[in-house]
C-alpha cells in the first residue's frame, strides 16, 4: 500500500459501507484520490471484484486517467497479494466510463427492447444544429399559414416584423434545457400550468409565498443587527443621537415583520418606507460611527433599493393580471415546442441519428419498461461511484438511481458546479442528500459519519 496519510475524514470516506454516501469538497481536497483508495480498498478488503463496481465519470479524459489511477495501484499491490493479478485482467472489462458511454452501450446491448435501429450514429453537432433550424422554420411557416389568431399573437409577441431569431432562440433553449429532465414534455406542461392561478391575493401562489417567506426571513435578520447594535450604543452618551435613528429603524422593520401580511399589505407597507436622517453625533468615535452607517447603509440597500423598489413594486391584481397574459403566452410557446419536438424526432429517424440526450431518455425508458433489464444491471453492480457528481443532470441522476441498491458513493465540489442553480445555492445540493453520510465544506450534518475538512 502507497505511503499515503490520510486525515480521519478521509479515511472515513474510504470505509464506509452500506449507505449513500456524498463527499462534497473543494478542489485539491482529495477526493478522486479518495474515490480510487475506497474501490482499491473494496477490491482488497471485500472481496469485491473491479468488474462489478461502476464507475462513472464525466469526460472521456477523466475515465481513462481514473482508469490508470486504478491499474497503477492495482499493480503495487498484486506485487505483494499475487491474488489480485487477475483483478488487472478484470480491469480490461470493468465499467469505468462517461455517463453517455454508459447509456449508450445499454441502448444499444438492449436495442430490440427499445424498437430502434442498432445502427444508429450519433449526430455531429453541425448535423444535429441545421436539424433544429430546419424544423423549426418548418413548424414556424405553417403555424403563421394557420392564421389562428392565439397563435398569431404568440408568435407576434415574440418576432419582429423583420426577424423571428428571438423566437427561435426561445424555442431552440427551452427545448435544449428541458432535455436534462427525465420527462421534458409532461414537465413542461406542468410548469405552464403554474401560470394558471385561481386566486385573489398574490402570496397565495407559489412564487408570491416564497418571496414573502423570503422577505420574513430577510427583515428578522436585519433586525437582528439592529438590536444588536442597539445594545451596543444603548450605554454610550455620545451615541444617543444615532441610537434614536436606529430605534426608529427597528420600529419600522418590526411593522415589517408582522406575520400573515398579505400581498398587497406587504406592497403599502413598502411602498411608504421612508428612513430617518442619522443624527449628528460629532463626540462618537470614527470607527463606531462607520459601523453604524454600515449597518444602516446594508438595511437600507435591502429594504429600500431591493424590496421596495425591485420586488414589491406592483399590486397583488395586477401581478395576477400580468400572470394571466403570461400563461397564454407560456401555452403558446408550449405547443410550438411540442411541435417542434414531434418535427425533430421525425427528421433524426429519417437519417437514423441520435443526440446523447436521446441516448439517456432511450436508457432510462429501457430501465422503466423491462423489469427484467433493470433487474440484471441491479444485480450486476455491487457500489455505484460517480465522480464530478455536481455535473449530473436529473435524468442522469434518474439513471443511476434507478440501478441503485442504495450502494452509491458520489464526490463532487458544488462550487464548480455547471448548473447554476447549484452554485448560487449550495444548500440544494446537500438538502437532497440530508440522510446520507456526509462531509461538506460548508456544512455539516449529524449524519452517521460526519465527515470534516479534508
Amino acid at each position: 500500500m502507497p505511503d499515503v496519510k490520510w486525515t480521519v475524514e478521509q479515511q472515513n470516506a474510504i470505509n464506509i459501507r452500506n449507505s449513500r454516501t456524498l463527499v462534497a469538497a473543494g478542489a485539491g481536497s482529495g477526493k478522486t484520490a479518495v474515490l480510487v483508495e475506497r474501490i482499491i480498498r473494496k477490491v482488497i478488503d471485500d472481496g469485491v471484484d473491479i468488474d462489478k463496481m461502476l464507475i462513472v465519470t464525466f469526460t472521456n479524459a477523466a475515465a481513462s486517467e481514473m482508469k490508470e489511477r486504478i491499474r497503477e495501484r492495482l499493480y503495487t499491490e498484486a506485487s505483494i497479494n499475487h491474488a489480485l493479478q487477475k483483478q488487472i485482467l478484470y480491469l480490461n472489462r470493468a465499467s469505468i466510463m462517461t455517463i453517455d458511454a454508459f447509456c449508450k452501450k445499454a441502448v444499444k446491448d438492449y436495442f430490440y427492447q427499445l424498437d430502434i435501429d442498432p445502427n444508429f450514429k450519433i449526430a455531429d453537432a453541425t448535423e444535429l444544429e441545421l436539424m433544429k433550424l430546419e424544423a423549426i422554420d418548418e413548424i414556424l411557416e405553417e403555424l403563421y399559414e394557420s392564421q389562428e389568431e392565439e397563435v398569431i399573437d404568440v408568435l407576434d409577441a415574440y418576432s419582429t416584423n423583420k426577424s423571428d431569431e428571438s423566437l427561435v432562440n426561445l424555442v431552440l433553449t427551452i427545448h435544449r434545457f428541458i432535455q436534462s429532465c427525465p420527462d421534458p414534455l409532461n414537465w413542461l406542461d406542468e410548469k405552464c400550468e403554474m401560470y394558471h392561478v385561481d386566486v385573489d391575493d398574490f402570496s397565495k401562489t407559489i412564487w408570491g409565498s416564497q418571496i414573502i417567506h423570503y422577505t420574513r426571513n430577510v427583515v428578522a435578520e436585519l433586525l437582528e443587527e439592529l438590536y444588536h447594535l442597539r445594545d451596543e450604543l444603548e450605554n454610550s452618551v455620545e451615541a444617543q443621537n444615532y441610537l434614536l435613528t436606529i430605534q426608529d429603524d427597528i420600529l419600522l422593520l418590526e411593522a415589517l415583520r408582522k406575520n400573515h401580511f398579505t400581498w398587497d399589505e406587504y406592497y403599502h407597507e413598502f411602498q411608504k418606507i421612508e428612513f430617518s436622517s442619522l443624527k449628528r453625533a460629532p463626540k462618537m468615535d470614527e470607527e463606531t460611527k462607520e459601523y453604524v452607517k454600515s449597518v444602516r447603509e446594508k438595511m437600507k440597500s435591502i429594504i429600500g433599493k431591493y424590496l421596495r423598489d425591485e420586488v414589491f413594486i406592483s399590486s397583488s391584481a395586477e401581478i395576477l393580471d400580468d400572470l394571466q397574459n403570461a400563461y397564454a403566452h407560456a401555452i403558446g410557446i408550449k405547443n410550438i415546442i411540442h411541435l417542434f419536438d414531434e418535427r425533430l424526432a421525425h427528421k433524426k429517424e429519417e437519417k437514423n441519428v441520435l443526440d446523447f440526450s436521446d441516448i439517456e431518455h432511450l436508457c432510462l425508458k429501457l430501465f422503466n419498461e423491462n423489469e427484467d433489464v433493470l433487474q440484471d444491471y441491479l444485480n450486476k453492480y455491487e457500489e455505484i461511484l460517480i465522480d464530478e457528481y455536481q455535473d449530473s443532470n436529473l435524468i442522469q441522476e434518474s439513471i443511476l438511481n434507478k440501478i441503485s441498491r442504495g450502494n452509491m458513493f458520489m464526490v463532487g465540489d458544488v462550487k464548480q458546479s455547471i448548473y447554476k442553480f447549484r452554485q448560487a445555492k449550495p444548500e440544494l445540493f446537500l438538502e437532497k442528500y440530508e440522510s446520507y453520510p456526509i462531509w461538506s465544506e460548508t456544512r455539516g450534518r449529524p449524519s452517521k459519519v460526519s465527515f470534516r475538512r479534508f
